[in-house]
């Protein structure tokens, strides 16, 4: 049995510093990709629905029923999700820790305060790879929570706390097999940490600040990207795609962040210019019109989102498609290029 392990992390603030899979294919946000043993990438999913644990070990202010009730708080916004046929097993608690390689799915706290690159880490996702597979898929996934924070569960939040259940759910789109979305807009504050100023995804990279308990709710493009992975019946016959190139002086932009904008609903879904083509796709969104616009991802670390050897390009202005797209249902809106200009 060919295995590979990765990681991915949730931040409070700094520089993510933690990277996992190749981000490709994907189709609205980014899906992790894995690789089996031929070199066929595919998205990671899971196989069969898995069985999960929870570590019979709480924290300051956080006993083992609190944890409990947050973590399956946050896999309910996920099964919960209509459109969605996503199915997990809680398995109960265990004395197991997080983050060892004993072939099961735990999720509970660590302290990661005093470990070299882990200082702002709120939470990461480690996946044990099938490799082997065809596709190849998770083997196993553990969530580790940083016990070194203050947490809350408290469902209106606590000031100078973080809202375990939020950062639950964001965690465990990981541990389905989300990757990273960029929408939201940060700041830099004075000492070079990132501050959240908005943001229209549960897997944004980065962490509202303490008190706050909005990421307990999905939000259009964390639903479309679970849709797309596990999809229930019909969700293809009723959504559409819509599909095109970034370009820059004739040549694809790879990384380039591509915004889908429901003129009636406000709704935001987005991807990535994933090829040297600059070839993107966007799926999963409601028959209607759309606003398409293409940014790059200059605000934040590129390699929360890439490999670090990936060619990606933040040297670009933003830039709009010309006129509104028309999404049909179940079909694909093809050929919605961008161009682009250097800053």
């Amino acid at each position: 049995m060919t295995t590979s392990r990765t990681r991915r992390a949730l931040i409070a603030g700094g520089l993510v510093a933690l990277l996992v899979a190749a981000p490709r294919p994907a189709h609205a946000y980014l899906l992790t990709s894995l690789q089996n043993s031929s070199g066929q990438l595919s998205p990671g999913t899971w196989a069969q629905p898995p069985t999960y644990y929870i570590t019979n070990q709480g924290t300051t202010g956080i006993s083992v029923p609190a944890l409990v009730a947050a973590v399956r708080g946050g896999f309910s916004a996920w099964t919960s999700v209509p459109t969605a046929h996503v199915s997990v097993i809680y398995g109960g608690l265990t004395t197991a820790e997080p983050d060892v390689v004993d072939y099961q799915n735990t999720i509970g706290f660590a302290d990661l305060g005093n470990i070299p690159g882990f200082e702002n880490t709120l939470g990461f996702t480690d996946y044990l790879l099938l490799a082997d597979g065809t596709p190849a898929h998770f083997f196993e996934t553990d969530i580790v929570l940083n016990s070194a924070f203050p947490w809350s569960t408290d469902p209106n939040g606590v000031a100078g706390r973080f809202d375990l259940q939020s950062i639950a759910t964001h965690e465990i789109g990981h541990f389905l097999g989300l990757n990273h979305s960029a929408i939201g807009v940060v700041t830099t504050a004075a000492d070079g940490s990132l501050d959240v100023q908005a943001k229209r995804a549960v897997m944004f990279p980065i962490a509202f600040t303490p008190g706050n308990v909005s990421d307990r709710t999905l939000t259009p493009d964390d639903i479309a990207g679970i849709s797309v992975l596990y999809p229930a019946a019909g969700f293809q016959q009723s959504t559409g795609t819509i599909s095109g190139q970034v370009t820059k002086n004739g040549a694809g932009v790879f990384g380039a962040q591509v915004l889908a904008l429901d003129t009636q609903t406000g709704a935001l879904v987005a991807s990535f210019s994933l090829d040297t083509h600059g070839d993107y796709t966007i799926a999963g969104l409601a028959p209607g019109t759309y606003i398409v616009r293409a940014e790059p991802l200059d605000t934040l670390d590129v390699t929360s989102f890439f490999n670090a050897t990936d060619p990606v390009d933040t040297n670009f202005q933003v830039a709009y498609h010309l006129g509104p797209v028309a999404v049909p249902r179940g079909a694909n809106a093809g050929g919605i290029n961008i161009s682009v200009v250097a800053k």
